[in-house]
């Protein structure tokens, strides 16, 4: 049976993310682009996440400045700081 509710398509993710906030629908959005109003109890996942299976790398030249180094060394602190899915610590 065909849904009598028209489908929206909307041109990025902050959109989709303040038109469910409103509560104009409902969405499959990434984790890290909502776990902060899910934590602050904005939106809900009733069904929670499902792991991609896919992982970031960081990817440097070996020998590069020491600004390259420090950047790489924070993004690798926030990354292993950022909660994952159903993290209650």
């Amino acid at each position: 049976m065909a849904s009598a509710i028209p489908l929206s398509e909307l041109e990025h993710f902050y959109y989709v993310i303040e038109a469910v906030k409103a509560g104009l629908g409902i969405s499959v959005i990434l984790w890290p682009l909502v776990m902060d109003d899910l934590q602050q109890g904005q939106l809900l996942a009733p069904f929670c996440f499902i792991g991609s299976g896919q992982s970031y790398v960081v990817v440097r030249r070996q020998t590069c400045s020491a600004r390259a180094e420090h950047f790489c060394a924070w993004l690798v602190s926030e990354a292993r700081a950022t909660p994952v899915p159903g993290d209650t610590s």
